[in-house]
């Protein structure tokens, strides 16, 4: 509210002061005109020519110290925007760390389910039967391998029992 503010009464200052000059101009033209003009008169005008050089210098001046303070206020919102952006980085970083635990952390446990609970079935399976078309051998491999199993050759589901 105050830059608005400050930036108002500048530019108002600026307008007057120029709209003064329309009329010193006219001033200069009457004293060329007229080749008699007494001291007096020219005292005044000094004084009025001064009290503008004066209002161009506070307008000036008031522009110097706006346009400072717009160049704080930027650099303020620089920095701030700086280290949003250095924070967002941070916490960016910290979610990928974290999803990447848990990544490993699943990858881990899907390994151990991925394990054969049924340790009878990984054997045959690391002999090399072929459970969908088994030889006669093969099939008597299968029966004394399940006796010693108490689940037999049956593959185990996610809800079954761990051996």
């Amino acid at each position: 509210m105050k830059k608005v503010f400050v930036l108002l009464f500048s530019s108002l200052l600026i307008l007057g002061a120029c709209g003064n000059n329309d009329s010193s101009n006219k001033d200069d033209a009457n004293k060329k005109t007229e080749s008699s003009s007494s001291k007096k008169s020219n005292e005044p005008i000094k004084k009025k020519e001064k009290s503008k050089d004066q209002k161009k210098e506070a307008a000036s001046n008031e522009e110097k110290q706006y346009s400072q303070e717009q160049s704080q206020t930027q650099q303020a919102n620089t920095q701030e925007q700086f280290q949003t952006q250095q924070h967002n980085v941070q916490s960016n970083q910290h979610e990928v760390n974290t999803q990447q635990n848990n990544q490993s952390e699943n990858f881990q446990n899907s390994q151990q389910f991925q394990q054969p609970v049924n340790s009878a079935r990984e054997q045959a399976l690391n002999e090399g039967i072929d459970f969908n078309n088994p030889t006669d051998e093969e099939i008597e491999r299968m029966r004394e391998l399940s006796k010693n199993s108490p689940y037999g050759l049956q593959e185990p589901t996610q809800a079954g029992p761990n051996e």
